[in-house]
């Protein structure tokens, strides 16, 4: 990876302070490189209410993509179901489908255009549940951690416990754990949220990936 790299190179050699919220390589804009515009993806039933207008995402059974840019005119976010889940994974977002549920595609850890969509989806929406679903491992775990931290929410693990490491639907398709893994297993092993899916995982040294787990939940077939 050149990007940071370079960017910091950039900042070093000319006169560009950071402004608030500002990323690293936003410096980039100034020499016309432009990024690939990010991008907000849900799905389910949500009104969103921009630049005055309501507009119903429901009928889009694949969900919608949001430039990031138009985060500042969105008003609110209203949710008519009683779950809002948080998917690590584009395959497992694209496949999870609950007509009680709104699924946001995070995709590793939340960028801050996620982090306040989120927030302005919890300013109107205090009622329902907040879960994320992920990877059983410790990126996965990681990812979630730094999600409640950013957010101030306090998301529930959804399919990420010891239930699905022994269930025997996915036994076929659990994988070893590396040494990298154990070392940032062990740095979580300490909070309660993890801890006992952890000392499991590091007992029988197993880890899953949540690609496997929503093929079983949504009834696709394995092979």
């Amino acid at each position: 990876m050149t990007l940071k790299p370079v960017s910091t190179l950039l900042r070093e050699y000319s006169d560009r302070s950071f402004k608030d919220n500002e990323l690293i390589d936003e410096i980039l804009v100034d020499y016309h490189i432009y990024k690939e515009p990010q991008k907000l993806c849900i799905k389910g039933n949500v009104v969103i209410i921009i630049a005055g207008k309501r507009v119903d995402i429901s009928g889009f059974t694949e969900g919608i993509e949001i430039i990031a840019s138009e985060l500042p005119h969105i008003q609110a976010i209203e949710i008519y179901a009683s779950k809002f889940l948080t998917v690590e994974n584009r395959t497992s977002y694209l496949r999870y489908k609950d007509n009680d549920t709104v699924v946001l595609y995070l995709g590793r850890y939340a960028n801050r255009y996620q982090r306040e969509f989120i927030k302005l989806i919890y300013d109107t929406n205090q009622d329902i549940k907040y879960m994320h679903f992920g990877d059983i491992d410790a990126g996965g775990f990681w990812i979630h951690h730094n999600l409640c931290e950013i957010t101030g929410i306090d998301f529930s693990l959804f399919c990420m416990s010891t239930n699905e490491l022994k269930n025997k639907a996915y036994e076929s398709c659990l994988h070893r754990l590396t040494d990298n893994d154990v070392i940032r297993l062990k740095e979580l092993n300490n909070i309660t949220t993890y801890a006992d899916t952890i000392a499991y995982m590091l007992e029988h040294n197993v880890k899953l990936e949540q690609e496997i787990v929503s093929l079983v939940l949504m009834k696709c077939t394995l092979y």
